[in-house]
């Protein structure tokens, strides 16, 4: 099997150019792709696996920028949680959505956008400062040290694509090191959604 990595527009397009058997993208083009006659053959919640969808900062913006990357983190989960809180609002929602796949030169329009949104599986704040903040053992027992929730997550998505040798164990190994995956954000988020009533 030969995999090729390339944007998810693109592929489309040399998918329906008869390049290659099988196609993995966004939903928002699965359902572009759907539409247009091709067939879904299963998608993440069939085969029982996550996708990881991470915010990353660098490490200048952690150390100088702690407060507008708190505020990115806590905007992009509570404005699910607005997106839910009425039809209204998700209707909005959805609006948004068009725009932005339209800005990221995604063929898309209401009805795929909607369907999009009805499937999203984003976590709540609470399970979200859980994810990052609880301890656990490396899925593979690799690690020497307990891992987060977060960076199983993550290695999920690794550990796959060093089994058909897109990355090496050298590479996990560094994630963890390195600890690129970290606390902290939540951590302080968690407090400041305390505060503000949010959580618990």
């Amino acid at each position: 099997m030969t995999i090729t990595n390339m944007d998810v527009t693109p592929a489309l397009t040399a998918f329906n150019a008869g390049e290659g058997d099988a196609l993995c993208v966004w939903n928002a083009v699965a359902y572009n792709a759907e539409d247009s006659g091709l067939v879904r053959i299963t998608d993440v919640s069939e085969l029982g696996i996550n996708n990881v969808c991470g915010l990353a900062a660098t490490k200048d913006a952690m150390e100088n920028k702690s407060d507008l990357i708190d505020l990115a983190w806590m905007v992009y989960y509570l404005t699910w949680d607005w997106c839910q809180q009425s039809e209204d609002n998700m209707a909005q929602a959805v609006e948004l959505y068009v725009e932005s796949c339209e800005d990221e030169g995604v063929v898309s329009n209401e009805s795929i956008c909607q369907r999009a949104l009805d499937i999203f599986a984003c976590p709540s704040p609470s399970e979200a400062v859980s994810v990052m903040t609880t301890e656990e053992e490396d899925r593979l027992s690799l690690a020497d040290r307990p891992v987060l929730a977060a960076e199983n997550d993550l290695l999920e998505t690794m550990d796959f694509f060093i089994s058909i040798g897109s990355y090496t164990e050298e590479d996990r190994t560094a994630i963890l090191d390195k600890e690129l995956v970290n606390s902290s954000v939540a951590e302080r988020c968690a407090e400041t959604l305390k505060t503000l009533g949010y959580l618990e």
